[in-house]
């Protein structure tokens, strides 16, 4: 309830090693994430497709 409405993420059963991979490719460790969710009414929890930009 709480995350709902803080509008905080929680993402389950993230796997970040293919990220941390590609960071350490390229020697860069900053991004901007961009997860999002569609927004249909009383689902409270949906696939994403987490997005990071660097």
């Amino acid at each position: 309830m709480a995350l709902g409405r803080t509008a905080m993420l929680l993402i389950d059963a993230a796997e970040p090693d293919g990220l941390a991979a590609l960071c350490a490719g390229l020697r860069r460790y900053s991004f901007m994430l961009t997860v999002a969710p569609p927004r249909i009414h009383g689902l409270t929890g949906v696939p994403v497709n987490p997005i990071a930009t660097f």
